[in-house]
């Protein structure tokens, strides 16, 4: 058979010697050697020759337009590598999957509309290592119910994000599998009796879950989410929710994170404040009636899109008792960078935003509360 564009093995040395090059100069000012990454775009096919010169070196590749390939070279090209994407695959070779199952890492094919009950299960079958490795299929639009019991024994991270209607059927066997963070973030309707099933099974997932794409969420699909032990990842409510949902939420055992909400009225924090466990909040604005809620919550606490923290809302924030963290915060006052210093549980931010006087404030409180660990040791 002839390919067009294709990926030769004198083709790949080049593109790995200037690939290595590139990386001889960063390893000067690196303490860890860098990655390898390949991205090879505009090649249809990799010869097998090929994906062996380049599985012996790459960390990470990228073959954004191969449309055939050999389960050989895709042995090959899993040898070292912790990511393979493969997105220009609109149907897998025979082979192709089984060829994957000692890969250890993210796998991505993206390209596929639709997938056999069978590569299901060859994909599902892919080693895992402690549940952090991820395959991707985002491009299917839909879901059998013999294809979700096959790629629900897969336990690693499980990326669906193309998803927007699933029977009932398909959801049990997703929710009950091996899955440990499953993601159909394009999965919003839950309308009618087949979407509240559907919104029922998900929400007796145990572990991680993401459904992002969701922008409403009346008490009546809230409570099916309120059981859950996992993670409950809604960050696409940008409009905020019903009083009586975040009651609801405010019952799951898991880590609920609301990125998307940037603003929240203050009954509304009163409720979240009441979960015992990690809240993720986009809160943009911070007013001390808020903060004052949420210095009474018990479990971790970070702010995800918070820029300035006010004096009184700090002063509010410092009876919190977990964790506390902040990601995009850059001005804080000396003020309040000492209210949060008296918070009794650990603080986290990114010093490199914050001005210096206040980064010796935090830097002193950390050496503090390491002396007093070593004091109780």
């Amino acid at each position: 058979m002839t390919f067009r564009n294709v990926l030769t093995l004198s083709k790949a040395k080049s593109r790995i010697e200037k690939e290595i090059g590139r990386n001889r100069k960063g390893e000067e000012s690196s303490e860890y050697p860098p990655l390898v990454t390949l991205y090879l775009e505009g090649y249809t096919h990799i010869d097998d020759d090929a994906a062996e010169v380049i599985g012996d070196v790459a960390d990470e590749i990228c073959l954004p337009d191969v449309e055939t390939i050999s389960p050989i070279a895709v042995q090959h090209l899993a040898q070292r590598a912790v990511e393979l994407r493969l997105d220009g695959l609109k149907s897998l070779p025979e082979g192709v999957a089984r060829s994957l199952r000692k890969f250890q890492g993210a796998v991505s094919f993206n390209g596929l509309t639709q997938i056999s009950e069978r590569d299901a299960h060859q994909l599902a079958s892919i080693d895992v290592f402690c549940g952090g490795d991820r395959l991707h299929l985002e491009g299917l639009v839909e879901l059998s119910e013999p294809v979700a019991k096959a790629l629900s024994r897969y336990p690693g991270f499980l990326i669906l994000d193309g998803i927007e209607r699933i029977s009932p059927a398909a959801a049990k066997h997703l929710s009950i599998g091996r899955i440990y963070f499953l993601s159909m973030n394009s999965l919003k309707d839950f309308s009618g009796s087949e979407g509240n099933e559907v919104a029922y099974w998900l929400g007796q997932k145990t572990e991680e879950l993401s459904l992002r794409g969701i922008n409403e969420l009346p008490a009546s699909i809230a409570k099916h989410f309120s059981a859950g032990e996992g993670g409950l990842y809604l960050d696409g409510l940008d409009e905020g929710i019903p009083d009586d949902s975040a009651g609801l939420l405010s019952q799951r055992l898991g880590k609920l994170t609301l990125v998307g909400m940037k603003s929240m009225r203050e009954s509304t924090a009163k409720i979240l404040s009441q979960k015992k466990s990690l809240l993720i909040l986009g809160l943009e604005d911070l007013p001390k009636e808020i903060a004052k809620h949420f210095g009474d919550h018990k479990g971790g606490l970070w702010f995800y899109s918070l820029k300035h923290l006010l004096d009184d809302a700090a002063e509010a924030l410092s009876k919190h008792e977990g964790p506390l963290g902040f990601t995009a915060l850059t001005r804080l006052s000396v003020k309040a960078a000492k209210a949060l210093s008296n918070c009794p549980g650990e603080l986290r931010f990114d010093l490199d935003l914050l001005p210096p006087r206040v980064r010796e404030i935090i830097a002193q409180r950390e050496s503090a509360s390491r002396k007093s660990l070593e004091t109780l040791k």
